[in-house]
């Protein structure tokens, strides 16, 4: 099958979902080429992916969004059997062109839809009508779709999916650590994700007053860029004496090894889709506490893969952290079925599996409807 993946800018889940799909597909004899700003380009992508440029602006411009859409078409014209596009904004362009060019489109909604955005619910009544259906990549997400009008009928949920790879050794944990200048002999809680005020950093910093009271030496590392980098940095650098210390890592291109040298993931999110540094901190064998929201519950399965607390409160997330910090024999078990949850639930495989059974559905579709178009002439 010859396929189309369009992408905005993006970074952190959506990217890493994107290239984790294509190289899944890949290995399904797919043919790929993925439209996005060359910023969001595989480094070495597969045989079977090509990757071409696509000016998608950050945010809406009716103009310049009209004019990419018409040239997109002309370059998606007899070449391709579907589109896919990830993201509101990307399929906002990539969508009209894939119509525009008869070629059958979708597209993944990889965030919670903001609760009554006007906005939102014209997009998306717009794009129902180019587009074969929507894929959410949580129960979260669809429900969200649902309320923003879209019918239960055009939406399929497939999860995020990760690989799943055995665990750096623990007898890494001095190299890795002293290449982040942090103290392998401390205890480490670990932040990752897009330095933005929805991933919620800025909650986990203000725990560190109460994590270092309680455990003196705790450090906390961030990985990850974005535009709150400074008043992160701020915050650090005016928190009180007997804190934990806080580590800005940046961007880390492979966070496993970060993962499995950390003695706590948190995921301190004020929104979340999903929440793919959840899912791989669950297939290190790193315990995770996350926030109840958005998908990360249905991630975690409170108690069972990991333990949630309340959102937008430091407290609450200090408290939660140190029932995880001090109770080692507690993690192992919330390891261990994190794990296996997601071996069966969010695998890359399955992810793939689903995905390709998706498109080959679409394409099936549209072939028969042509075949009955032809057979009443």
């Amino acid at each position: 099958m010859r396929l189309a993946l369009a992408l905005r800018p993006a970074a952190g889940g959506m990217l890493r979902h994107t290239h984790i799909l294509m190289k899944g597909l890949a290995k399904e004899n797919f043919s790929t080429v993925l439209f996005a700003p060359t910023g969001a380009w595989l480094k070495n992508p597969p045989e079977s992916v090509t990757q071409e440029a696509l000016s998608i602006e950050p945010r809406m411009n009716l103009l310049h969004d009209w004019r990419t859409a018409r040239q997109f078409a002309s370059r998606l014209r007899f070449r391709f059997d579907l589109l896919h596009a990830h993201g509101l904004r990307a399929a906002l362009v990539a969508c009209p062109a894939a119509c525009k060019a008869g070629i059958p489109c979708l597209f993944t909604a990889h965030n919670l839809l903001p609760a009554g955005s006007y906005s939102a619910r014209a997009a998306l009544a717009y794009l129902l009508r180019c587009s074969c259906c929507i894929v959410a990549v949580s129960e979260a997400v669809g429900n969200s779709l649902q309320q923003a009008g879209v019918p239960v009928s055009r939406i399929v949920v497939i999860p995020n999916g990760i690989p799943v790879q055995p665990c750096t050794t623990s007898a890494n944990r001095n190299l890795i650590c002293r290449e982040c200048g942090l103290d392998p002999a401390r205890p480490l809680v670990l932040g990752a994700g897009r330095l933005s005020r929805e991933k919620g950093f800025d909650l986990l910093i203000a725990a560190a007053p109460a994590l270092g009271a309680a455990l003196p030496g705790l450090q906390i590392a961030i990985a990850g860029e974005g535009t709150e980098r400074a008043a992160l940095q701020h915050q650090i650098d005016n928190l009180p004496a007997g804190s934990a210390s806080v580590h800005l890592l940046g961007y880390a291109e492979d966070l496993q090894p970060l993962l499995c040298a950390a003695d706590l993931c948190v995921v301190p999110s004020r929104t979340e889709g999903q929440g793919m540094v959840a899912l791989e901190a669950m297939a290190a064998f790193t315990p995770v506490l996350a926030a109840r929201t958005g998908g990360l519950p249905d991630t975690l399965l409170h108690g069972k893969c990991g333990l949630l607390f309340e959102p937008e409160n430091p407290a609450a997330l200090a408290q939660t952290a140190l029932v995880l910090l001090k109770h080692p024999d507690t993690c192992h078990v919330l390891c261990q079925a994190a794990r296996e949850h997601v071996h069966k639930k969010h695998s890359a495989e399955e992810m793939v599996r689903n995905t390709s059974q998706l498109y080959q559905h679409i394409v099936n579709k549209k072939s028969s409807a042509e075949g009955s178009r032809a057979a009443s002439c």
